[in-house]
């Protein structure tokens, strides 16, 4: 099935701070043709993922770093199943 998959990384800082920030998508299709028989219905699965993460430490003193380390990401989806079918064309 036909995929795209894009990443961002960034990295940086100086002597008493660092960072690095990470940008991440995907898109992945299924490999069914698409048919004529349901206009409002795809049995063709996607996913999409969208994702962040980040990371920051700092040199607070000598001995104490602070570190702050952050991800999340958004997923949409469709696949299909037989609940999803109206029950006319089984």
């Amino acid at each position: 099935s036909p995929q795209q998959q894009y990443n961002l990384n960034v990295s940086g800082g100086f002597q008493d701070a660092k960072y690095f920030v990470s940008l991440g998508y995907l898109n992945q299709d299924g490999a069914y043709e698409l048919g004529d028989i349901f206009n409002e219905f795809s049995a063709n699965p996607n996913f999409k993922r969208y994702n962040i993460r980040t990371n920051f430490d700092f040199n607070v003193t000598k001995k104490l770093t602070l570190s702050i380390k952050a991800g999340t990401d958004l997923t949409n989806s469709n696949y299909s199943s037989l609940q999803s079918i109206d029950q006319n064309y089984i």
